[in-house]
C-alpha cells in the first residue's frame, strides 16, 4: 500500500545520497535542463527532486502518493511541488522539459499501457521532451542468483534488451542504455520519435534471457539451502548474527529463508526505521549503535555497496 506511511527513502545513506547528487549533477548537465523545470513520476519524499533542483534546475513537480511534506529542505520547497498521488492518463500539467521515473516502472503491473500513457501525454504536450528511467537490473538478479531481490512489490522485471524493446515499441529512441550504483540498476534514456520504430531488434537476445531465467530456479534452492545451512550452523554454535540494512532485501532474504530466532536483530541506519519492526519475521530494526551494547560475531551485509 504505497501512502504516507511507506517509507521507501534511502538519503540516510551517504552512498546513496552521493549516487544521487552526481547522476542529478549529470543528467542536468548532459541534457542542458539548468533552469528549466522537471518532472518526476514516482518522485518518493522528494529527494531527487532536490538534488535536481540543486543542480541547477528552476522547478520541480512530482507524484507519489507516499509523499509526506515537509522532507524538503526549505530552501527548494518554493521551487519544488509534490502531489500526493499517481501520475495517470488524466494528469495534464506535464509542462516540463525533462521527465525522469526512478524505481518505480518494476512497480507497475501494466507497464504497456504506462509507456502508452506517457507517450500520449507527451504528444498532447506538444514537444519530444527526454526521459529518463531507473530500475532495478534483471540481468544482475539472474546472474547472481539474487533472491533477496525479488519481492512482491515488483511486479515487472526488465534486463538491457527488453526495456530498450518497451520503448521503441512506445515510438521513443533509444539513446543510453547504462547500469549504474555497481551495475545494481539499469537506466535508459530516450526521446519520443514515432519515425524510430525498430522493437524487433530488441529481441535478439530472448534466448539468452530464457536460459539465464532457467539458470536462475535451478541455481537459488541451492544457495537458499547453502545459507540457510550456514545460518543454522553458526546460530547453533552461540554465534551472535545481525543482518545490516533494514529495507527490501532483508525483508526477502529472511522471509525466502524462513529465518526467524536465529538472528537477532537487524541495523538500519535511517532513523524513521529505527524501533519498528520488519514485516514477515518480525526482526527489530535498530540503530547501528546498539552493536557498542549487544556486539555481533557476524554481520550479513544485504548490499555490497555498504560494505
Amino acid at each position: 500500500r504505497y501512502s504516507d506511511d511507506c517509507e521507501e527513502s534511502q538519503a540516510e545513506s551517504d552512498v546513496f545520497r552521493i549516487f544521487h547528487r552526481q547522476l542529478a549533477e549529470d543528467l542536468v548537465e548532459r541534457h542542458r535542463i539548468k533552469g528549466k523545470i522537471v518532472l518526476e513520476i514516482g518522485c518518493g519524499k522528494g529527494e531527487f527532486l532536490e538534488q535536481l533542483c540543486r543542480a541547477g534546475c528552476a522547478r520541480g513537480i512530482g507524484y507519489d502518493p507516499a509523499y509526506l511534506p515537509g522532507r524538503i529542505s526549505i530552501e527548494y520547497s518554493d521551487c519544488i511541488t509534490v502531489h500526493p498521488s499517481n501520475f495517470t492518463g488524466k494528469t495534464t500539467d506535464i509542462d516540463a522539459d525533462f521527465i525522469c521515473c526512478k524505481m518505480t516502472l518494476e512497480h507497475i503491473p501494466q507497464t504497456q499501457d504506462f509507456l502508452e500513457m506517457l507517450s500520449q501525454n507527451i504528444r498532447q504536450n506538444g514537444q519530444s521532451l527526454p526521459v529518463f528511467f531507473m530500475m532495478p537490473d534483471a540481468t544482475r538478479i539472474l546472474d547472481d542468483w539474487a533472491f533477496w531481490d525479488i519481492y512482491y512489490e515488483h511486479c515487472s522485471y526488465f534486463t538491457g534488451p527488453s526495456l530498450r524493446y518497451l520503448f521503441e515499441h512506445n515510438g521513443f529512441e533509444v539513446s543510453r542504455i547504462e547500469t549504474l550504483y555497481d551495475g545494481q540498476y539499469l537506466a535508459i534514456e530516450a526521446r519520443l520519435n514515432d519515425e524510430h520504430r525498430d522493437p524487433e531488434s530488441a529481441l535478439t537476445s530472448v534466448d539468452e534471457i530464457a536460459d539465464k531465467v532457467k539458470n536462475f530456479s535451478l541455481s537459488v534452492e541451492q544457495l537458499r539451502r547453502q545459507w540457510q545451512e550456514y545460518i543454522k550452523k553458526q546460530y547453533a554454535e552461540q554465534q551472535r548474527i545481525v543482518v545490516w540494512g533494514g529495507g527490501s532485501k532483508a525483508v526477502a532474504f529472511l522471509t525466502t529463508m524462513g529465518v526467524t530466532d536465529e538472528v537477532d536483530y537487524v541495523i538500519d541506519i535511517h532513523p524513521r526505521k529505527q524501533g519498528c519492526f520488519l514485516p514477515g519475521t518480525g526482526h527489530a530494526v535498530r540503530a547501528p549503535e546498539e552493536l557498542r551494547k549487544n556486539p555481533a560475531h557476524i554481520i550479513i551485509a544485504m548490499n555490497p555497496v555498504y560494505l
